[in-house]
């Protein structure tokens, strides 16, 4: 998700550049470089043979949720039988709770790809995903396009 940290440092030339996951307001460039689609993390133990799992499935077990703005409008988040909201924004911490067979969690496929083997993970039906890209103030290009120290603008 996106900090509003890291919006403030580009704003205030903190920051030449920042990575983010949506598009951002103000007065930025934003180079869109990679679609990372989210997937159900789901105990391996329940889920054997499943490769695919509908959304309104999920909803019968409790969601480890990490707040993500990207998904708000996917989710009847009242439909779960029970959230788990986690302070942490650490995807670690959802799989681990996972793996325990506490709930399910909806997380990037980025952020599985070194799950461990008490967790599977499932595509979703329908597929959402996020676009990940970079976002730069427009003013931090000089007009022969080159970049100048920050402070320097």
């Amino acid at each position: 998700f996106v900090d509003d940290n890291l919006m403030d440092s580009l704003e205030e030339d903190k920051a030449d550049i920042i990575f983010m996951d949506r598009k951002p307001n103000g007065d930025v460039k934003w180079c869109p470089i990679a679609n990372d689609e989210y997937v159900a993390v789901v105990s391996a133990e329940k889920f054997v043979g499943k490769s695919k799992i509908p959304k309104e499935e999920l909803y019968n077990y409790p969601l480890i949720y990490i707040k993500e703005r990207n998904l708000d409008g996917y989710f009847d988040f009242s439909a779960f039988r029970e959230l788990v909201p986690l302070a942490s924004i650490e995807n670690s911490t959802a799989l681990s709770m996972v793996g325990k067979n506490i709930g399910v969690a909806v997380l990037p496929e980025i952020a599985v790809k070194n799950h461990s083997e008490d967790v599977k993970i499932l595509r979703l039906s329908p597929s959402v995903s996020r676009t990940i890209g970079f976002a730069y103030r427009k003013a931090a290009l000089s007009e022969e396009g080159q970049s100048s120290p920050p402070g320097r603008r």
